[in-house]
């Protein structure tokens, strides 16, 4: 057998060569080094890879070393295991190494807008117990909760547990947007109904006078237009301040869909903005829609 098939082989359980190579605390890294074709994140059936095998084993040079050389765009262990939501390997790395809850990564944010953002509750709660502010920010002025609004899995329960630690929990960032404009531009349609139900307003507006459908359609966020519109269905009869309905910007930005569903639902077709422009539709629309703004 050639030895590029013989460092492939996976036992019945799912483990590699990498992983028996993890808990040899003497040679671990010497193994990888002379079968440097091993897949350094290869899962076993409980779906746990050969970093896991070393930092249970107490190996963490081998640990860190199968870090460096994934190259996934992690600093440090404690960053790798919150990002992968997994609590009790977390605990082991800052058991260890307990300045690591520090860390901030290029953009200022700490472990909590990254357990926030990929993990759930429990890694929260447990950040939030070593001292990270629930309202912390970020490069942009961005808190955690503004980063729960990624999270598909688990923000909607972020955004209840967040808002229970922050009082003013739907802040603007430095770019004007709160929550609710990131769990709408993520198209993250739980987490934004639970923001609204717990009390952000539907009706925010930014400097320039832009609405949440505004928003949407600036962002081509279709879905999230429709639960903006179902929650108040006069927002879409407001202008922003260059006098742009959302479909104006719809057809500005070639979004036919979009335009389409603003007219069915409503619309001024034939309100002007501030340069006396109607919205655009003769060069991206099909003729039908352009017979209805035509009367």
């Amino acid at each position: 057998m050639e030895e590029d098939q013989e460092t492939r082989l996976v036992s019945e359980h799912g483990l590699t060569l990498l992983h028996f190579a993890a808990i040899n605390q003497d040679h671990g890294v010497d193994i990888y080094s002379h079968f440097y074709n091993l897949i350094l994140d290869h899962e076993d059936v409980d779906g746990e890879e050969p970093i896991h095998y070393a930092l249970r084993k107490g190996n963490y040079h081998f640990a860190e070393e199968m870090l460096r050389l994934r190259k996934a765009g992690e600093d440090n262990l404690l960053q790798f295991f919150v990002m992968h939501n997994n609590l009790d390997f977390a605990k082991l790395v800052f058991e260890r190494d307990p300045d690591l809850i520090n860390f901030v990564d290029i953009h200022r944010k700490s472990l909590l807008h990254l357990a926030a953002q990929y993990a759930d509750r429990s890694m929260c709660e447990w950040l939030i117990g070593l001292n990270l502010a629930p309202d912390a920010k970020s490069e942009r002025g961005s808190t955690p909760m503004h980063f729960a609004m990624r999270n598909r899995k688990h923000g909607a329960d972020l955004a209840s547990f967040f808002a229970s630690k922050v009082p003013k929990f739907n802040k603007k960032n430095n770019l004007g947007q709160t929550p609710l404009h990131w769990a709408l531009r993520y198209e993250n349609l739980e987490a934004a109904t639970r923001l609204l139900d717990l009390g952000c307003s539907i009706r925010i507006i930014t400097k320039s006078m832009m609405n949440l459908l505004h928003f949407c359609a600036e962002n081509n966020k279709l879905e999230s237009a429709k639960l903006v519109n179902r929650w108040n269905g006069n927002l879409i009869r407001n202008s922003c301040q260059d006098g742009m309905t959302a479909l104006h910007i719809a057809a500005k930005n070639g979004d036919v869909e979009f335009c389409e569903w603003l007219i069915a639902s409503g619309v001024d077709v034939l309100k002007l903005d501030n340069q006396v422009n109607l919205f655009l539709v003769n060069s991206i629309l099909d003729p039908n829609l352009k017979s209805q703004k035509d009367g």
